[in-house]
């Protein structure tokens, strides 16, 4: 029994120390269990903070790369308005033309030689002409509309460079010489026209438009001041003035009023003329020509493309009153009457000095006629090549084909005038049309002095 007993006692300490070993490992487990259930959030917290980054990155990264995309799609679609704007794509149809005409004029008067140096000489343009080099010939009359005509004519037949009121030959084809009226003005004596500067120097300054309308520097060269522009494309010259250009045109006209006297110590008629009297002038001729035509068409056509005009009547009576101490209470009439008559006289008186080397009536002349004059037909007085093609254009053509083609174009334009005024044009018959007895005796002796007869009505030509 004693020994049953004991060793029950002994299974049950057994079992104890079992069961306590149980409870320790028990204990272990349960303790690792708490720890890992407190490390469990910090573990799922830094793994989700992972994942966050990576997101953020990847969030980054893709917006970085889609930025220069939304750029360029920002880029091609403004480039795709701006070239697809109907101004954008006619551009070039207009602005090529332009380049092109603009390059033509730069190599043919300015650097004519780079043709020949491309092709090796196979093509020869005509050579620069030089601002301040010799021009042929200057031929003066008192009408715009029949220098106009005049420059034409000699441009069109003969294919000379002449430029109407032009003396540029870097920027206008006027290499062979102009037709003007205001040139006039180197004849006129300078230490009588003191008022005449003073005006002129004032319309300069002033900015008159209807002045500007007659003279502009840019006529003479382009050098010194800027020229306006629209897009590229330079104004017309009557658009664009400046206080340089006004400068310029002040100093240009104190130049050229009187210039032609420089040479000349007397006004006596024993003065021998040097061919070079003009050195002074802003723009040198080597010969001078006076264009006349009946002094009565003359005036009328003065008329009618002045006097209807008040603001153009005002400006060219005030220069011209200047220039003849003429008075200022003339008709418009009157002051285009007395305008021609000085005009004339004045050329006339230049002539017996040697300054003026001819006289022509427009009314019955021709374009070859008046390039022998000028000295277009004389090889030695020109360029070979000029001359030969001059002299087959007027053997081929011969003056009596072309002898009343100026009377034509005269006529021509009388009819126009006349369609397009409300009221009939001015027709003056006789110079009994004008009551101021002095102009009256100017007017004949004048008629007279211009080779036409006048005791017999003139055509109205």
């Amino acid at each position: 029994m004693a020994e049953d007993k004991q060793g029950t006692l002994r299974q049950r300490k057994k079992g104890a120390v079992a069961d306590g070993g149980n409870n320790k490992k028990k204990k272990g487990n349960s303790k690792k269990k708490q720890k890992q259930a407190t490390d469990a959030p910090k573990g799922n917290k830094d793994n989700k903070d992972n994942r966050d980054n990576k997101d953020s990155s990847k969030q980054n990264k893709t917006e970085q790369q889609q930025q220069p995309k939304n750029e360029e799609a920002q880029d091609e679609t403004l480039s795709s308005v701006f070239f697809s704007h109907p101004l954008v794509r006619l551009a070039p149809i207009f602005l090529l033309p332009y380049c092109l005409y603009q390059g033509v004029y730069h190599v043919s008067l300015k650097t004519p030689e780079l043709v020949s140096s491309v092709t090796f000489g196979q093509v020869n343009l005509r050579p620069s002409h030089p601002l301040q080099d010799p021009r042929q010939v200057l031929i003066l009359g008192p009408d715009i509309t029949d220098n106009r005509l005049v420059a034409t004519g000699l441009t069109k037949y003969l294919e000379l460079e002449i430029g109407h009121e032009i003396f540029d030959t870097q920027n206008y084809y006027s290499r062979d010489g102009s037709t003007s009226w205001f040139q006039f003005m180197r004849f006129l004596d300078s230490n009588k026209n003191k008022r005449a500067s003073q005006l002129i120097h004032s319309m300069c300054l002033n900015r008159t438009a209807d002045f500007i309308q007659h003279f502009h520097p840019q006529q003479y060269d382009h050098d010194g001041c800027s020229a306006p522009s629209m897009l590229g494309i330079p104004l017309p010259h009557q658009t664009q003035w400046s206080n340089c250009w006004a400068l310029k045109c002040a100093k240009l006209i104190s130049n050229d009023l009187g210039c032609a006297w420089e040479e000349l110590t007397t006004a006596s008629k024993d003065v021998v003329f040097d061919s070079d009297f003009d050195v002074q002038c802003t723009v040198p001729f080597v010969r001078v020509l006076h264009q006349v035509r009946h002094p009565l068409r003359s005036i009328e056509q003065l008329h009618t493309t002045i006097c209807h005009d008040d603001a153009m009547a005002q400006s060219f009576a005030s220069l011209t009153q200047s220039w003849f101490a003429m008075s200022p209470d003339l008709s418009c009439l009157d002051t285009m009457a007395w305008y021609v008559v000085h005009f004339h006289n004045t050329l006339l008186n230049a002539r017996e000095l040697g300054m003026v080397h001819a006289m022509f009536q427009l009314e019955h002349v021709s374009p070859c006629q008046i390039a022998t004059e000028a000295g277009f037909l004389d090889p030695t007085a020109v360029d070979d090549k000029l001359a030969t093609k001059a002299q087959g254009v007027c053997e081929e053509r011969g003056d009596a084909t072309d002898s009343h083609k100026f009377a034509n174009a005269m006529q021509q334009w009388r009819k126009q005038q006349q369609q397009k005024s409300k009221e009939p044009l001015l027709e003056l018959a006789t110079v009994e049309a004008f009551a101021d007895a002095d102009l009256q005796g100017a007017l004949k002796k004048l008629i007279t002095d211009l080779g036409y007869d006048s005791s017999q009505d003139s055509e109205f030509v």
